[in-house]
């Protein structure tokens, strides 16, 4: 991951928006780009690192924009709904692009925005792809260990008469929102749809409680 502890200004400079083809490029690795996006999840690990995923519907482009502690903190930290632009250099993590801030005054919310919500009965029509599902209802969630000693979560997932089962990786959930999770929690989430044992099966990526 390429990221910078100095502050300064893109301002002064021309930044290119990012493309589909920067992506592939990997002479474009370490660059400074600028992306607009709508918040489709947000989730901050107990460590204070802050991930954005960000979808343009243009590009139709999917970015996780990365925020580091070092970058300093959110006065009011970016959430689903909120059209957000990002100032950073291009990284990798996993095979997958990340842009990465140096200054959080580089991630600035410009309006809001309506990312579409699918519902959990077309996740059968979407094997390999990635959505925002909501609003389901959480129905039950067990902890389990890994045989390398992680710590994920089991999930069932309802909405109406769909029911979906699947899983939350270490790292995509906060031990702090555990509790809250038990309690049966109406929540929009973003996740890719797979299989396990021959059922379709939600990996989740991030999760939004909706209050009310």
């Amino acid at each position: 991951i390429l990221w910078s502890t100095q502050r300064y200004s893109y301002a002064e400079q021309e930044v290119p928006e990012l493309q589909p083809q920067d992506i592939s490029d990997p002479r474009k690795a370490g660059n400074v780009f600028s992306f607009s996006g709508c918040v489709v999840g947000s989730f901050q690990s107990s460590k204070g690192m802050v991930r954005l995923t960000l979808r343009n519907t243009l590009s139709e482009m999917n970015i996780d924009a990365v925020v580091w502690p070092s970058a300093g903190k959110f006065p009011k930290r970016p959430g689903w709904g909120d059209q957000v632009s990002v100032h950073g250099h291009l990284g990798e993590y996993k095979g997958k692009p990340q842009i990465i801030p140096v200054a959080v005054e580089q991630v600035k919310v410009i309006g809001q925005c309506e990312p579409k919500t699918l519902h959990l009965g077309e996740a059968s029509e979407m094997l390999g792809q990635k959505g925002t599902f909501g609003p389901v209802q959480l129905l039950n969630v067990e902890r389990f260990t890994s045989k390398k000693g992680k710590q994920h979560l089991k999930a069932i997932f309802r909405q109406d008469s769909a029911f979906v089962e699947g899983i939350i990786y270490q790292g995509s959930w906060k031990e702090s929102d555990f509790e809250k999770l038990k309690s049966k929690p109406r929540l929009r989430i973003d996740a890719k749809v797979g299989t396990f044992r021959n059922k379709i099966s939600l990996t989740v990526k991030s999760y939004d409680f909706i209050e009310g």
